[in-house]
């Protein structure tokens, strides 16, 4: 099996909020706006609309490939960072800037 993580956060990828549920898409960067940096890649949480899931990948030798398994391409609209530190202090820093 490869080293894969598929993240999902309810039935068909959706998440729930205070009992509500969300669009998987809807809190999340466009994939054309994820880092792509040539040398040592971050592994990036990666949305594929179509097979209604989160898998850990990098961008490598110009496509989005599952981490540890570069034959496998992904086709993700959607990304956020690894790290939750990272979406703790984005929210943070909107809700300062929204109020």
């Amino acid at each position: 099996m490869p080293n894969l993580v598929q993240h999902e956060g309810g039935p068909l990828g959706t998440a729930s909020v205070e009992g509500r549920t969300m669009d998987p898409t809807m809190l999340l960067n466009p994939i054309g706006t994820a880092p792509r940096p040539e040398q040592d890649p971050e592994p990036l949480l990666l949305y594929c609309p179509h097979e209604r899931r989160w898998y850990t990948g990098v961008w490598r030798d110009g496509a989005w490939r599952l981490q540890d398994h570069r034959e496998r391409v992904l086709y993700p609209s959607h990304w956020l960072p690894v790290s939750t530190d990272v979406v703790v202090e984005s929210a943070r820093q909107q809700k300062a800037v929204g109020g």
